[in-house]
């Protein structure tokens, strides 16, 4: 059974992934020189879903990516 679920919708049209606690899933997102990865994860210790976000060079992998964060449900109440 699905724990994620991912979706995408473009000039194809929209498409959905699901992904389980033990797969989880992943995402990402690409222009020419800027996009986003994002991987959704469960922490089976901790007992919560985790997402970890990259900002990325898009279509130039050799800008590289840089880590932005692990973020949990409690992230929610920081954020403005």
């Amino acid at each position: 059974m699905a724990h994620f679920i991912g979706k995408v919708a473009g000039s194809g049209g929209t498409a959905s992934r699901p992904g389980t606690k033990a797969t989880g899933i992943e995402a990402v997102v690409s222009g020419w020189g800027l996009g986003v990865r994002v991987e959704m994860n469960y922490n089976a210790e901790a007992g919560e879903d985790v997402a970890t976000v990259y900002l990325t060079g898009g279509s130039h992998p050799a800008f590289g990516s840089k880590f932005l964060g692990d973020y949990r449900v409690a992230d929610l109440a920081k954020v403005k």
